[in-house]
């Protein structure tokens, strides 16, 4: 029988940990990162997506987004949707 999709939960806590590297610099040795960025990285540390689960991933972005914990922007020079901040 194949392993159960995470929840959303689940995928909430992989997504705050990979914002948490992110803001540190230590997942891609960037400075900045953006809403791809860390969606992508999500997705690679939970592994095969369907499709349930890859908007799982996408909705737990969003659900941080709406809570105010991530927002766009990095600076005032930089504030497009690209950049986020925590």
């Amino acid at each position: 029988m194949a392993a159960s999709p995470p929840t959303h939960d689940q995928v909430r806590q992989v997504m705050l940990a990979v914002i948490k590297s992110l803001s540190r610099g230590s997942f891609g040795g960037t400075e900045g990162f953006g809403r791809n960025t860390a969606i992508d990285g999500a997705a690679r540390q939970i592994g095969a997506l369907d499709a349930r689960t890859s908007r799982r991933v996408m909705d737990a972005w969003d659900d941080l987004y709406r809570a105010g914990i991530v927002g766009t922007g990095m600076d005032l020079a930089n504030l497009g949707g690209q950049w986020v901040h925590v």
